[in-house]
């Protein structure tokens, strides 16, 4: 049987988890901000964001969760 995980390392996990979704999720405003014009930048560094933004808030997370999920019984 596995042993417990401590509290630091659950703790930093979460963190790491909600700090990759939050970034995401402010990378994919600023690309919509650039496309819409709201920020004056080149429509490619909006692309970019976008592109960079929507998979980091979606899937980065998720592959998170499933690399440091606890072993079943």
């Amino acid at each position: 049987m596995a042993e417990p995980m401590s509290d630091n390392v659950a703790r930093n996990r979460w963190l790491a988890i909600n700090a990759a979704r939050l970034a995401g999720i402010a990378l994919t405003v600023l690309g919509i901000m650039v496309l819409s014009g709201e920020a004056e930048l080149p429509h490619v560094v909006g692309w970019i964001a976008l592109g960079i933004g929507l998979p980091g808030a979606l899937v980065v997370p998720a592959l998170l969760v499933r690399r440091w999920r606890s072993p079943r019984p």
